[in-house]
């Protein structure tokens, strides 16, 4: 195989306008477009994590928040309602059936849209949130026990933040090929998975597309960077 530079030159240059470039919308740890798929087995805390990422100061900032999920009735999901209805300016608003979620274009500007335990239901909504969500200033959050039940097409195509608890070998082998076979063998990436997670019941890892792959690609946590 050989590359031939050419001597007439074509180069394609950012063209973004400067709001777009600014430095951490959201905390320092996390990317300024967010498309997560939050993956892990029942009572692993994931709604736990999107509370923290919601609440922290170092996690998502947001001027709304739209939960779509079939267990609305969640402690922490009330208590996020308790604690955003005391905020000036921002809203929660809530779906439980398919039919009632609004398209991304409706939704408004600066939100975060959480799917929560939605796999058996119509993928269509999610899909166009996870394709069209930042164009409208929306970060997208999805919410699912498998890896490989997420619809691959537009959802773990697009996810540019991904965080796994605990998942088996045929989850993990799809999250390799998927995302981290160009950055480490399989072997390496199980064990760096495994040495992880072996640490507790709800420690996770961290896949951040957006970051260099020794630099905050790879993480135990949100803030453990790990070095291949």
């Amino acid at each position: 195989m050989k590359f031939i530079k050419q001597d007439i030159k074509l180069t394609v240059e950012n063209v973004d306008p400067p709001t777009s470039l600014q430095n951490f919308k959201h905390g320092a740890l996390l990317p300024n477009t967010i498309r997560a798929l939050i993956v892990g087995p029942s009572n692993c805390e994931k709604t736990n994590l999107i509370f923290t990422l919601l609440t922290h100061i170092n996690g998502v900032r947001f001027h709304n928040v739209y939960i779509y999920s079939k267990t609305l009735d969640q402690p922490k999901y009330k208590l996020l309602s308790e604690i955003l209805s005391d905020i000036d300016g921002i809203k929660l608003f809530t779906f439980y059936e398919n039919e009632q979620v609004i398209e991304p274009e409706k939704a408004l500007p600066n939100s975060v849209f959480i799917f929560d335990d939605i796999i058996t239901e119509n993928q269509k909504i999610a899909r166009t949130y996870f394709s069209r969500g930042r164009h409208n200033l929306i970060d997208v959050f999805y919410l699912a026990q498998s890896y490989s039940k997420v619809p691959k097409q537009l959802l773990r195509d697009n996810a540019n933040f991904i965080v796994l608890f605990k998942q088996d070998e045929t989850n993990l082998k799809h999250v390799y090929n998927e995302h981290c076979s160009g950055d480490m063998s399989y072997s390496e990436f199980k064990d760096f998975c495994t040495s992880c997670w072996r640490a507790g019941r709800f420690e996770f890892i961290v896949i951040n597309k957006d970051s260099e792959r020794d630099n905050g690609r790879y993480r135990h946590g949100f803030d453990t960077f790990v070095v291949i």
